[in-house]
């Protein structure tokens, strides 16, 4: 085995250095690392775990190093995050976030010693129409104004006045 200090360049073996002496020291731990500048062209997220190599005589004399690249785990996690407080659909803000605006508007108002209002209309489970029957709605609305359109249109037409073309 090399050393940490002849794998890695001097300022990744800095940044890496008190965990290397954490482990040196007799701790086994794991935490995760993003390196920023890596070949792929967008940053990576390692988890590293470190376990001191024991001797039988209680002494350590090394560090095993095991790392894991665990940037798709982050990428969906971040992604839950993202869709537990937005629509998938249309990635507005839903219900969840909407709840935590309020609760930070609600507490900057404790410590401001001010007030807010807010207005929320919630609509019970059930309610309302479907998609095909929105679609239908729409249809009917469209044929029913249609006459009166093709009326104001002709007028238009006949007319010249300059207001007119405001309309």
């Amino acid at each position: 085995g090399r050393s940490a200090a002849e794998v890695h360049d001097p300022a990744t073996y800095e940044a890496l250095r008190p965990d290397l002496e954490r482990a040196l020291a007799g701790q086994s731990f794991a935490v995760d690392h993003h390196v920023a500048g890596h070949t792929s062209g967008r940053g990576r997220w390692f988890n590293v775990m470190y376990m001191p190599k024991v001797g039988e005589d209680g002494s350590v004399s090394g560090v095993y190093v095991l790392s894991n690249d665990i940037t798709e785990v982050v990428d969906a996690e971040g992604r839950a995050l993202f869709l537990a407080q937005h629509d998938e659909l249309t990635t507005l803000p839903n219900r969840a976030a909407f709840q935590a605006a309020v609760d930070r508007a609600l507490d900057h108002c404790v410590i401001e010693e001010s007030q807010i209002a807010v207005i929320f209309v919630s609509y019970p489970p059930g309610f309302g129409t479907g998609l095909g029957t929105a679609y239908a709605l729409w249809i009917l609305i469209v044929l029913a104004l249609y006459p009166a359109c093709r009326w104001f249109a002709g007028v238009k037409a006949r007319r010249r006045e300059w207001w007119l073309s405001y309309l």
